[in-house]
């Protein structure tokens, strides 16, 4: 049922209510309630009967990176003057030389490139927020 299809019934339902969800209100909230049933699917997932596929996509869709790399993406950001001259290149590959093992190889919990490169270009938007907010 789209949302106004619900606004037309609570207003049959209740016909000398002035204040009514707007469409918007409803789409929000129906989005929550879709997205609580799809997380407690997920958690009531168990070993063979679990879909795979979906649990997969679930899984990269909420792709976090561990706070631990967050914080050395943070000090990179602090340590360096003009931070507009930085790439996530540049942030990957200094982020790389900073976890990288003796024998070369990274820790089992180092994220994909891409999700480094996105948390960099998020963090230098808020960077940029904070300095902008600090100088005002």
């Amino acid at each position: 049922m789209d949302p106004s299809t619900m606004i037309e019934r609570l207003r049959q339902k209740y016909p000398k209510r002035c204040t009514l969800p707007t469409e918007t209100v409803i789409r929000q909230e129906m989005a929550q309630l879709f997205l609580k049933q799809k997380t407690s699917e997920d958690a009531n997932c168990e070993g063979e009967d679990a879909d795979e596929d979906r649990v997969r996509k679930t899984q990269s869709k909420r792709a976090r990176i561990p706070v631990v790399y967050v914080n050395k993406l943070e000090e990179y950001l602090q340590g360096v003057d003009d931070y507009r001259t930085l790439k996530g290149n540049h942030a990957y590959a200094k982020i790389v030389e900073d976890f990288k093992g003796d024998d070369g190889s990274l820790p089992s919990n180092f994220p994909a490139e891409a999700i480094i490169k996105r948390k960099f270009a998020a963090l230098k938007g808020t960077f940029k927020v904070r300095q902008v907010a600090e100088f005002i």
